[in-house]
């Protein structure tokens, strides 16, 4: 075993559904990133398919492994992750951008236990995702989102030795936080559109549940497999000229992390919430920043028939 599997019901338990309406009577779902978020999604799903189908079981789905993070370095440095030590080959050179800047590692997909999700032979185990970056004012670095270039991608073997060490890393200019991934093995739900169908202005007649129901069919985080989520968005990003059809077949999203510091277990191994009045833990945490894709975004990545990895982009505004 790779990665290690999420105890779903530990995280149930430690966040149920009618505590969390009861401290927020309107709750939303967002991107999967630490415990209590998957465990709400699920426990919204139970509540809302059940009630609004009966039972979830006549529904079609499709399997879906979803990542939830956990702070800094894993013991298997293959997992999937964010940032940090890639699973590279030391004696490769490093990915540089049209211009010759050394890329920003920006996280990297782990197959080998979610190959059974994505119905095409893949080039490797593991993917890895590299990012191009510019600084906007001095000091200053973001991803250069939107831009054919702006991504590069490599296949890695679980073979892989020597790898690279973190004094062959070069800088690139950003600090984005290391995470490394547990793995979650659940569903995304397949809505016709007479599940949904309400007339002319569905919104008008929709329920609370219903709308809910919605946002709950498609897991919104980083996750192998499944249904890509907000693929048709009008603020998605489409590049080389895709404009109907998805660039190929579907393999992984990479999302924003939302880590809410002030609540216990923002994240796996985060059991504590941050005190606002410690200036000096404030400081410490944002020695490095938590990824952020445009504003709240995701990336949706897929395999063409050419074998090469093709890329969507979501920006939440």
């Amino acid at each position: 075993m790779i990665h290690a599997t999420l105890d779903i019901d530990r995280w149930k338990a430690t966040f149920p559904l009618a505590k969390e309406r009861s401290e927020d009577s309107v709750l939303e779902v967002d991107f999967i990133s630490g415990p209590r978020t998957i465990a709400v999604l699920e426990q919204l799903r139970d509540d809302v398919f059940g009630n609004v189908f009966g039972s979830t079981s006549t529904l079609a789905r499709m399997p879906t492994d979803v990542f939830v993070w956990a702070r800094g370095e894993p013991e298997h440095r293959v997992v999937t992750k964010i940032a940090g030590l890639p699973y590279r080959a030391a004696d490769k050179p490093w990915p540089l951008d049209v211009v010759g800047r050394p890329r920003l590692f920006l996280g990297q997909f782990c197959f080998a236990e979610s190959r059974d999700l994505v119905p095409v032979s893949l080039p490797g185990d593991v993917l890895l995702v590299f990012a191009a970056v510019e600084e906007w004012q001095p000091g200053a670095f973001e991803v250069m989102w939107g831009r054919p270039d702006a991504l590069w991608f490599e296949w890695a073997q679980l073979n892989e030795r020597p790898l690279v060490s973190s004094a062959e890393v070069p800088a690139s200019g950003m600090r984005l936080l290391p995470c490394y991934g547990t793995r979650h093995r659940t569903w995304d739900y397949v809505l016709s559109a007479s599940m949904i169908d309400r007339g002319p202005d569905p919104r008008d007649h929709w329920t609370e549940e219903e709308d809910l129901l919605l946002d709950c069919a498609v897991v919104e985080g980083t996750k192998i497999g499944g249904i890509a989520p907000r693929l048709f968005d009008e603020d998605e990003i489409r590049l080389d000229g895709e404009e109907v059809v998805p660039p190929g077949t579907y393999l992984c999203t990479l999302a924003s992390l939302m880590v809410d510091t002030f609540r216990p277990y923002a994240l796996l191994n985060m059991p504590e919430p941050r005190d606002p009045a410690d200036r000096e833990a404030s400081r410490a945490w944002w020695q490095s920043y938590p990824l952020m894709i445009a504003d709240a975004g995701l990336l949706n990545f897929f395999l063409d028939r050419e074998g090469t990895v093709r890329w969507t982009g979501h920006c939440a505004t």
